[in-house]
């Protein structure tokens, strides 16, 4: 595009060109050394100015990945030297496919190109792990490449709440969704200390229904097996950071909790937790830090004779 200036002369600001596209088939070892990119252009500088070009696409499908290089589909740079400046180009998209082992330790990036005025939008890097049929590992990132000069932490973990519904009948529920959709099932029939006489669904006294669980004002829930099994299946897989354990320190209860993603277990408890000296109200925390759709809780009552 063409304005004019003073002088007489034009000025003609154009941006770079944008990353193409490649994609790569390897049915054997895939080794990455070098570096493979499909970069937006950066703008040209002299009399033509502009925005930098967005990345292009990498697509990967092979059986191993290994290597140090990098894969890229980073947009290009704005025009930075002089007013007008030009925005960076937006980051591309990158998507790895495999199906035997990944040993790659290179890099992966999808970055915004660089800008005076304004940072290209970050592009997106897909990772798909198909060795386990049964139980697909799928990763998406979304990383502009800032880096931050405060301390790495977590600023935010979305607590899985799951109360908001009312105790239902019959108290001999053994299974219940919450409102978000997490289905809880239990190998014991909640404990009831009377039954009423004409309902035989309705617990007069001493309910213990397993929808307790979900209910706010409710700290415990009671059943009639020695050892039950509480298995919460997600609707979708979710990133667990860690997991609360709130026990009954008024008796004697050892747990175990178990975590998996479709048949796999990533996480285990392979001792049981003794809370003979719990203080009523303080949590175990047990830290799983992965990618899971099931949580299995495995309880055992104590007897203990005096």
């Amino acid at each position: 595009m063409a304005s004019g200036s003073g002088g007489g002369s034009n000025k003609i600001y154009r941006g770079g060109r944008g990353g193409g596209s490649l994609h790569i088939v390897v049915t054997g070892m895939f080794r990455l050394e070098g570096r493979v990119h499909a970069n937006g252009e950066a703008a040209f500088g002299g009399t033509i100015r502009g925005g930098g070009g967005a990345g292009g696409s990498i697509i990967v499908r092979t059986f191993n990945f290994d290597g140090d290089g990098s894969l890229e589909v980073n947009g290009g740079s704005g025009y930075m030297s002089e007013t007008p400046y030009g925005g960076g180009g937006a980051g591309g998209r990158l998507a790895l496919y495999y199906w035997g082992k990944r040993t790659f330790i290179g890099k992966q990036e999808a970055y915004g190109g660089r800008s005076s005025v304004e940072k290209g939008g970050a592009g997106t890097i897909y990772v798909q792990d198909d060795s386990n049929s049964s139980s697909i590992y799928r990763k998406l990132v979304i990383d502009n490449g800032i880096k931050s000069t405060e301390p790495s932490h977590v600023r935010e973990i979305q607590e899985l709440v799951l109360t908001g519904n009312q105790n239902n009948r019959p108290y001999q529920k053994t299974t219940y969704r919450a409102p978000n959709g997490v289905l809880v099932s239990t190998t014991g029939i909640p404990y009831c200390y009377r039954v009423n006489a004409h309902y035989p669904g309705v617990c007069d006294d001493g309910n213990a229904l397993l929808e307790n669980l979900f209910v706010s004002n409710s700290n415990s829930y009671y059943t009639s097996q020695v050892s039950p099994v509480v298995t919460y299946q997600f609707p979708i897989p979710l990133y667990l950071e860690y997991i609360l354990v709130y026990p009954n320190c008024s008796t004697i209860t050892q747990h175990s909790v178990q975590v998996y993603l479709g048949d796999r277990m990533v996480t285990d408890i392979f001792e049981w937790v003794d809370t003979s000296h719990c203080l009523q109200g303080q949590p175990g925390r047990i830290d799983v830090k992965n990618i899971a759709d099931k949580v299995k809780c495995y309880y055992v009552l104590l007897l203990v004779s005096v």
